[in-house]
């Protein structure tokens, strides 16, 4: 997805610096920067500019909606289990409702399901955790569930796509992700406590290095929530403000620049 963003943005440049070299310098005898002997008006390019301004924006919901139905296959196609009596009665003590047992070989929880949230846990994980580390796990999947979550991040990852040119889009996408994670961690700590919690983020992700945390990222973060240190604010870089500003002018330029084009050469 990084290469594809990265051709996308040389793509634009390479438009714009084309677009931009024909007006400037157009073949002999013709009226670049004209239509129909008239100077192209700025209501014309206005409206150009807003109309790319709406096609992305309905690219937005549009994208979701692809997300939402990728996401639907890749549920689907997960292998369902029978609820081990230990996933029962974690259910029970922290009344979360809507639990699948999954095959795995690697410890995992998750909350997936856009308009149906469901908590997904597989046998590896449970037989890691006892009885109070696996309410720990149900209890932080549950506040995501109960959030609906998997819908909030679809629309969050769809917008960042779309918007590929303005990078603090994904960079404010990124902190939200990391916020959910630890406020799914404050409502579990909330009602069992730090060490439990603690433990439990340790059993899931100990001897799987390269695998998945069993209940979310931001592992860091995380971390520092649970031993009670105080998590400094980070603002985006000077760069992402630049780089979001610049790839801003870039699409709107390119647009504005179609627009001569198409209205000199109709």
């Amino acid at each position: 997805m990084r290469q594809a963003r990265w051709v996308a943005v040389g793509l634009l440049a390479t438009l714009a610096f084309a677009c931009g070299v024909w007006v400037m310098g157009c073949p002999a005898g013709a009226t670049c920067l004209t239509a129909g002997g008239a100077m192209v008006s700025a209501f014309t390019l206005a409206a150009t500019a807003s109309l790319v301004l709406i096609v992305l924006a309905l690219s937005w919901p549009l994208r979701a909606m692809w997300l939402y139905r990728q996401s639907s296959i890749e549920v689907r196609r997960l292998q369902r289990m029978s609820l081990p009596s230990a996933l029962l009665a974690a259910m029970g003590r922290t009344r979360t409702l809507n639990v699948e047992c999954i095959e795995g070989s690697s410890p995992q929880a998750f909350c997936a399901g856009v308009l149906h949230p469901t908590v997904f846990m597989t046998p590896e994980l449970i037989d890691r955790l006892d009885a109070s580390q696996l309410d720990a796990v149900l209890l932080h999947e549950r506040h995501h569930a109960e959030r609906r979550e998997p819908l909030r991040r679809a629309v969050l990852k769809a917008a960042s796509d779309v918007f590929f040119f303005i990078p603090l889009l994904r960079w404010w996408a990124e902190r939200r992700l990391e916020e959910s994670e630890l406020a799914a961690d404050r409502a579990a700590i909330g009602q069992l406590g730090r060490r439990t919690v603690a433990r439990a983020l340790w059993h899931a992700a100990a001897r799987e290095p390269q695998g998945l945390p069993a209940f979310g990222g931001a592992i860091e973060a995380r971390v520092a929530q649970i031993l009670g240190e105080r998590l400094d604010s980070r603002p985006p870089a000077p760069s992402l403000w630049l780089t979001s500003a610049a790839g801003s002018i870039l699409v709107v330029s390119t647009a504005v620049c179609l627009a001569h084009v198409l209205l000199a050469v109709s």
